[in-house]
């Protein structure tokens, strides 16, 4: 095939993507949001982190508006790309919900990219390359993701799956020409989701394991450390304040069992039938879709060609064992115990989705023989009409909802579990967490911990704050903050700038220890620590640096 013609078939190939994403996303194309389990969560987020950036906060990991006003942080802790693409959008939207509806748009988009991409590599088949994104993008898991769980993070995360392999394969195959895939696919991981870069991680292991051999090639290996070494620099703007606040900080998302227990898993796993014949209601269902039982009901009249190939054989075997892991059949109980930070045993649905695409695909390929666009429009026909209910009856949308609703106060009560901007609270500090009624009563004003100390003219807004102080004998105050490391206190006086200690007070807020004979002006600001500064540019430096090595890799790349 020319150039021309190759190019031509891989731009339709992206045309009808691009195309099938837009149809997959109609849904979202009305005033307001749709209503899911998390969608609030993450859109509050997004509002805080814009709010934060408007307010000259950088790097803008502290949302203002939440938790009362005393700001709460989920930057630090969660992956920060399902919040930092939108708020990037926002620059140029008028709307919140405008930006993340583009966002989820465009990760629905890129996931069917990568599978296609991905899937060519492996099978050399344009039609079946194509059917494997298809199967990809409108899995119900997939979807109900988005419109059901709102998990958007997680979302995210089908993007970079495709990638991660992409590289595996194109270095145990392919001579490491496009190695850099590696790269770009275990960031892109660690900066979405957490539990999903576990999962991915998990397999990758495995599919490695399964080319052992191989590594016994230096340049095999090289790659594989490089690679590791450039997704850990680039994720430093994350890892470092993450590890920061574990090592130094006492959080109630690191207490044990917090996120989840191996009793929970075993509690929570599926019954085959939830895999087979789930309905499609006002609910998260955990069906795999027509799209992928029909191929595998087909696979005996196909497994002896499926089998010959090693790749759709592992690919085939770690789908089915994601789909094993779901069921209640699996002994939770006896796993290791990091395996409770999964918390629902169905996440695996996510590699399951994954891994089964490419040979499903491919099963229904060798059942027509010769797969051709004129087989897969059917198809796709087909899927749409299954699917169908998904995108109509089980998607409430809220017209009612615009930026007010997201930037707004998010209100604690005595009674709160969980809010909006929050969550169920699991990035506090344990001795907030532990005074939610606190948080609820407290308000806005600087309290005298202990010593003496009179404070006047202070002037709160989101985390800047001034206030003037004398204090003769000394004294803590505790100021209107949750605890984050990274709050910075200065005294301004006629004589010197001098900076003031921080502590954590007996309720988990932002508490400061005043010198004896202190008297002047207090600035507070959120520029987080050193190392977490530091760790930006580092990061910065990392992705220029990569970027220069895939230009060096791609210019002297064989056969380009």
């Amino acid at each position: 095939m020319t150039d021309h013609r190759y190019n031509s078939f891989h731009g339709l190939s992206m045309l009808l993507i691009c195309a099938l994403a837009l149809l997959l996303s109609a849904p979202m194309l009305t005033k307001g949001m749709f209503i899911a389990y998390d969608i609030h969560n993450h859109m509050c987020r997004l509002a805080g982190t814009v709010l934060a950036l408007l307010d000259k906060q950088f790097p803008p990991l502290i949302g203002p508006n939440l938790a009362n006003g005393f700001g709460y942080s989920w930057n630090i802790f969660y992956p920060p790309l399902s919040t930092f693409i939108p708020a990037f959008f926002k620059i140029f939207l008028p709307t919140l919900t405008g930006a993340m509806k583009l966002f989820i748009y465009l990760t629905l988009a890129a996931s069917g990219i990568t599978m296609y991409h991905l899937a060519y590599r492996l099978l050399a088949a344009r039609n079946t390359a194509l059917l494997a994104a298809i199967i990809y993008m409108t899995a119900p898991y997939h979807l109900q993701d988005i419109y059901s769980r709102g998990a958007l993070a997680e979302a995210l995360a089908f993007v970079f799956i495709p990638l991660l392999f992409h590289g595996l394969v194109d270095l145990f195959y392919y001579g490491g020409q496009k190695d850099y895939y590696l790269t770009l696919g275990a960031a892109g991981l660690l900066l979405s989701h957490n539990l999903s870069s576990l999962l991915a991680a998990l397999a990758a292991l495995i599919y490695i394991l399964a080319h052992i051999k191989l590594l016994s090639k230096a340049k095999i290996r090289n790659s594989l450390i490089v690679n590791g070494l450039f997704t850990a620099a680039i994720s430093l703007f994350f890892l470092i304040p993450l590890l920061e606040h574990r090592l130094w900080g006492n959080y109630q998302v690191f207490v044990p069992n917090m996120m989840g227990s191996l009793e929970t898993m075993a509690a929570r796993s599926l019954y085959p039938q939830e895999l087979l014949f789930t309905k499609f209601e006002q609910k998260t269902n955990f069906a795999l879709g027509l799209q992928l039982i029909i191929p595998l009901c087909l696979l005996p009249f196909t497994l002896k060609r499926i089998a010959a190939d090693k790749n759709l054989l592992l690919f085939l075997l770690l789908g089915l064992a994601a789909i094993f892991m779901t069921t209640r059949a699996f002994p939770w109980l006896h796993m290791p115990a990091v395996f409770s930070y999964i918390q629902f045993p169905w996440r695996f649905l996510l590699l399951a989705v994954f891994f089964l695409s490419i040979p499903c695909a491919h099963i229904l390929a060798l059942i027509y023989d010769r797969l051709d666009l004129k087989h897969i429009v059917p198809l796709l026909m087909l899927i749409l009409i299954y699917i169908f209910p998904i995108l109509t009856d089980q998607i409430v949308i809220d017209k009612n909802i615009g930026n007010q609703f997201y930037t707004r106060l998010d209100i604690i009560t005595a009674k709160s579990y969980k809010t909006n901007g929050c969550a169920t609270f699991e990035y506090l500090p344990v001795k907030a967490y532990n005074n939610i009624p606190y948080l609820a009563d407290r308000t806005q004003q600087i309290i005298v911990k202990s010593g003496a100390a009179h404070i006047t003219n202070e002037i709160k807004h989101n985390t800047n704050l001034s206030f003037y102080i004398s204090s003769p004998a000394g004294a803590v105050i505790e100021l209107p903050y949750i605890y984050y490391l990274g709050y910075d206190l200065k005294l301004i006086t006629e004589k010197e700038h001098q900076k003031l200690k921080t502590i954590e007070s007996d309720k988990g807020m932002v508490a400061a220890v005043i010198p004896a004979g202190t008297e002047g002006l207090v600035t507070v600001t959120y520029s987080g620590t050193f190392a977490t500064r530091l760790s930006y540019l580092l990061s910065f430096l990392s992705l220029l640096s990569f970027i220069s090595w895939v230009l060096w890799k791609e210019k002297f790349r064989p056969n380009r």
